[in-house]
């Protein structure tokens, strides 16, 4: 247990007992165990309420908690996570991610210095795509591995590749993620924004001041289901919810505005020129869902990313 310093772990699921068991498997031999798991089901049946109950019946260590969403969709069922949770630390996992047994112990290190409102750990299981695939998403402003982390003019982010070291970063990687509890504050996921939520809250904390970190130490492996029609499903709507936050959190000059649509373009030729149809389709379709609506609503920012700010979408830099 940490003491003074509780953890919530929060874990959306749906259907996927077999991926949920293996991920409790291991943070309960964790070197910390958080002080409670939230687990948020969307699930048809009952089979995780059950698995849930009877875990909680043999385990002490630990206290475990059931929510059943009202509806399936990671965004809500994190926000019923967040109502409930009451650590001073809040930690969000995948239930398709297997974590490190010192991957707690490490990320609470980053939160000694108390202008980090969030910190996020490495996926050690994750590769550079080739050469030319890196080279196209540099070329459309692309999400992608760089030299730094922080967030295009385009509104796409760039990620550090397995940094060595603990770093200050400008995104935070989704599925394996500790926030401070004041941090979040009154912060919750727009749910209409599915699958980029990792977006959300980074975009969030960073224009109300807080520091984002991804601790090297932290290590964790992303059990991956392949690309299939669904993957093309989420690129239509990653298109859409990327337009959203585009207007919510940058200034939406000229610049801004073409460099998100150059960027979505340059996915749909990026997956053309990788022999990926249903990629290009749904990159086609996210644009014509934006264009046909022509208003994409969205939230008033509490601060749009300053473009004096070097590491935001308004520097220009990449």
């Amino acid at each position: 247990m940490n003491g003074a310093r509780s953890v919530s772990l929060i874990i959306p699921t749906l259907s996927r007992l077999n991926d949920l068991e293996i991920t409790l498997e291991a943070v309960q031999a964790g070197t910390v165990l958080p002080d409670e798991i939230i687990i948020v089901d969307a699930s048809p049946d009952d089979r995780t309420e059950r698995f849930i109950g009877e875990l909680a019946l043999r385990t002490r260590a630990v206290e475990f908690v059931y929510i059943r969403a009202e509806r399936p969709g990671v965004p809500g069922q994190r926000n019923a996570g967040l109502t409930r949770a009451q650590g001073d630390f809040i930690l969000f996992v995948d239930n398709d991610v297997t974590v490190a047994s010192n991957f707690i112990e490490e990320l609470l290190k980053a939160f000694d210095n108390p202008k980090v409102g969030a910190a996020c750990g490495l996926i050690s299981n994750q590769f550079l795509p080739g050469g030319y695939t890196r080279f196209l998403q540099w070329l459309f402003r692309q999400t992608r591995y760089a030299g730094r982390s922080h967030y295009q003019r385009s509104g796409f982010p760039t990620f550090l590749y397995r940094p060595r070291k603990p770093s200050v970063v400008g995104a935070l990687t989704g599925g394996l993620t500790m926030f401070r509890s004041e941090a979040i504050g009154d912060f919750r996921f727009d749910e209409r924004i599915l699958f980029i939520d990792d977006d959300s809250y980074s975009l969030d904390l960073r224009a109300r001041g807080w520091e984002l970190m991804q601790w090297s130490a932290a290590r964790a492996e992303h059990r991956e289901a392949g690309e299939g029609r669904s993957f093309a499903g989420r690129v239509r709507s990653n298109v859409v919810g990327r337009r959203l936050l585009h207007k919510r959190y940058f200034p939406q000059n000229i610049l801004n505005v073409s460099s998100y649509y150059y960027g979505v373009l340059g996915g749909a030729a990026v997956a053309a020129l990788r022999l990926k149809p249903r990629l290009m389709l749904g990159n086609v379709l996210g644009l014509w869902d934006v264009l046909r609506t022509g208003r994409v609503a969205s939230k008033p920012s509490r601060e749009a990313i300053s473009p004096q700010n070097p590491n935001d979408g308004g520097s220009g830099k990449t």
